[in-house]
């Protein structure tokens, strides 16, 4: 199956996002994943307005954003639809 690059470049920014506390800055984050900065500063730029990073205003670092707390809750919901369904199985 092929790979999506595009795709495949965002999930590694918000990996290396993820396992950073105090979020990172676009010449950093390029440096770490080996992009263009410009590249990064459009994924990262795309992810603000979707909801999924944060840019802090002062300091201009990303971080993970809010809307992952949404992704979060379906997990939950496959999880408690699992207990309840294993008696009848």
């Amino acid at each position: 199956m092929p790979i999506v690059q595009t795709v495949d470049k965002c999930f590694d920014l918000l990996e290396c996002l993820a396992a950073r506390e105090g979020g990172m800055g676009t010449r950093e984050l390029a440096l770490q994943l080996k992009l263009n900065v410009t590249t990064v500063h459009n994924l990262a730029s795309t992810l603000v307005k979707k909801g999924y990073l944060h840019q802090d205003p002062g300091t201009k670092k990303f971080s993970i954003g809010t809307r992952f707390l949404l992704l979060g809750q379906h997990a939950r919901l496959y999880e408690s639809l699992t207990k309840a369904a294993h008696p009848l199985m």
